[in-house]
């Protein structure tokens, strides 16, 4: 089986060449359902040095958001860093912050969703999907009793 899958992967090199940033894209989203959140972070960055420059193709926002999703599952830190300098450049839209948000408050980053879904909340302001994400943080945060996560809540008007 593992030569039949390195003579597949020879096969397409030889024919077409370097892989393309679609497909090293759909390779990361593949990994990422399979939970291989190092193995998709890996081909997300393929894309985007097969990219370059070229940050304006949909292409680099996929791969940038895919790198953002890995994190979100192996670093909450670096994924809150690299969720605000992508969202500095202003292509992001209220389902970016909530679905990140969102997966940081399955993973248990409570602080790091309550960042990014705060950050998204004074983008968009009266967003159902981000109200909610926020709302789904605050009953973390009571349970967990955690003081600075409440406070950030209750700035945010959520506590």
């Amino acid at each position: 089986l593992l030569a039949a899958a390195l003579g597949l992967t020879l096969g397409f090199a030889s024919c077409g060449g370097a892989a393309s940033p679609k497909d090293l894209n759909n390779a990361g989203e593949t990994a990422l359902q399979s939970m291989d959140y190092d193995g998709a972070k890996a081909s997300y960055e393929e894309a985007l040095a097969a990219l370059g420059d070229d940050t304006a193709s949909a292409d680099y926002k996929t791969a940038k958001l895919g790198i953002i999703e890995c994190l979100a599952h192996l670093n909450a830190d670096a994924c809150v860093a690299e969720f605000r300098a992508l969202a500095a450049g202003g292509s992001l839209e209220a389902r970016d912050y909530s679905f990140i948000g969102g997966l940081l408050a399955g993973a248990n980053s409570v602080s790091a969703g309550i960042e990014i879904a705060g950050d998204g909340i004074k983008a968009f302001p009266g967003n159902g999907s981000l109200d909610n994400v926020l709302k789904s943080l605050a009953e973390k945060a009571k349970t967990s009793g955690n003081a600075k996560d409440m406070g950030a809540l209750s700035g945010l008007g959520y506590l």
